[in-house]
């Protein structure tokens, strides 16, 4: 779903929900811009339901001006959306807060900036529009037509676009480490499938990830020489290839920081920590936590010092088995994947954003809620699987977090059920340490800590 029109409520009061993306699957993340445009015509109280813990936040007076945001994450009460859509098939569309979708063919580049302006003429009477999009290929593509889409959207990160875009590029991130005394693992850049034997002094394994944002692949591992070779000539198409000596641990030493920067000043942190994801250790997160890491969010705010930029970001770390951090990868121009987790736990980033934007007084939420949060869509038996293993029904201590149950929205939560009851059943390990956890879904871990890496 890309943007969603929040018409005003009869009573003018917009009630935006801290717990985020219950109406929006994964592939809507993927693939989408924009996620919703919400009118504000009048003072109004920002809040959620209070059996949805929602993060509270009370909107000063706009004099009669009308903005409008589009933004991913933030659940309106009360209110009427109307989506830019491709898929008729997703759970989102189906959503109560739904009153009508603009559909698109698709979200390539030649097609995303013209539906976005489209979409603004329809929205014409608004007076303002943010712009958020939701992965770097999205980022990419606005920064390139920033001109034509600045002229009719408020984006954020705006002033500091170049930085952005020159950050994405994973091929940039050394020099940055270097600068600032960070730890960044030992680096090859491959620029043809030939220099593959450039990587035989380097310690195996190796972690291989394309330069470009949103390739044909995220990453690869490579045990011995031949297979990087392989997978060079597999994966040419993709070249510009960085290579890396792995840095050894499992998904539980994955630390990331999220930042919400206003020209280089932090306005509100956070920490988290995967606990699984895949492929493991090196892939998409499906489970997440809150964390108190004080050390990870000093290395989050000195990667991005100095930059000045604007808008939420964040840092992905890992812990190598002596305790030091090194970082893998920075996340700009727009929120990640876990974002849910974020909102869930009071650090209500989009909200935020369009704060920032619009122009408008951002208070960040005073404290955070603990809380884990379970790809459910991707992995259905995520929670189960980390209550079995765990031996607990709230696993690590702390609240957890779904993508559609809980949120008050049926159909959209029914939809969910339906599509996942379509995929293949395998059996969850009754006890932790004693079988292998086979999970509904594309992943399957071995049971002693959801803790394997590619590596072993």
């Amino acid at each position: 779903m890309a943007p969603l029109a929040f018409e005003k409520a009869s009573n003018a009061c917009y009630q935006i929900s801290s717990t985020g993306f219950d109406d929006v699957n994964r592939r809507l993340r993927k693939q989408l811009a924009a996620l919703a445009v919400a009118q504000s015509t009048m003072p109004g109280r920002c809040c959620s339901p209070g059996s949805m813990r929602s993060f509270r936040k009370v909107c000063p007076p706009y004099g009669g001006e009308t903005r409008v945001i589009v933004f991913l994450g933030i659940r309106v009460q009360s209110s009427r959306l109307k989506p830019l859509e491709r898929d008729r098939r997703l759970p989102g569309v189906r959503s109560n807060r739904v009153a009508g979708i603009f559909w698109v063919e698709d979200y390539t580049a030649p097609n995303l900036v013209p539906a976005l302006l489209e979409v603004r003429q329809a929205l014409a009477a608004h007076r303002q529009v943010v712009l958020m999009p939701i992965n770097d290929r999205q980022v990419g593509v606005i920064a390139q037509a920033l001109p034509t889409v600045a002229a009719q959207h408020l984006v954020s990160w705006e002033h500091c676009a170049q930085t952005v875009v020159r950050l994405q590029r994973k091929d940039e991130l050394e020099a940055v480490c270097v600068q600032k005394s960070m730890r960044y693992p030992r680096s090859i850049v491959f620029q043809n499938p030939q220099q593959a034997r450039l990587a035989t002094e380097m310690r195996f394994p190796l972690i291989i990830k394309p330069v470009r944002p949103l390739s044909s692949f995220k990453t690869l591992m490579a045990q011995d020489l031949a297979e990087l070779e392989g997978h060079l000539l597999a994966r040419a198409s993709d070249l510009p290839i960085l290579c890396q000596e792995y840095v050894a641990g499992d998904d539980r030493q994955i630390y990331f920081g999220a930042l919400m920067l206003d020209h280089g000043r932090v306005l509100h942190r956070m920490a988290g920590r995967k606990i699984v994801s895949h492929p493991p250790a090196r892939g998409q997160t499906t489970i997440a936590e809150t964390v108190d890491a004080p050390e990870v969010l000093q290395l989050t705010e000195l990667f991005f010092a100095g930059l000045e930029l604007t808008g939420p970001v964040s840092l992905e770390l890992k812990r190598d088995p002596e305790g030091e951090y090194w970082v893998i990868e920075p996340t700009l121009g727009r929120t990640d994947f876990w974002a849910e987790l974020c909102i869930s736990a009071g650090f209500n980033q989009p909200l935020m954003e369009y704060q920032l934007a619009a122009g408008l007084a951002v208070t960040p939420a005073t404290g955070l809620r603990e809380c884990v949060w379970y790809d459910t869509e991707r992995e259905p038996a995520a929670y189960l699987s980390l209550c079995r293993y765990e031996g607990s029904l709230r696993p690590l201590g702390k609240d957890p977090v779904f993508p559609y149950l809980g949120h008050a929205d049926h159909k959209t939560f029914l939809q969910a059920v339906a599509r996942m009851a379509q995929r293949k059943v395998r059996p969850v390990a009754a006890k932790p340490g004693t079988t292998v956890v086979e999970e509904l879904g594309p992943t399957a871990r071995s049971a002693r800590g959801f803790g394997r890496t590619e590596a072993e």
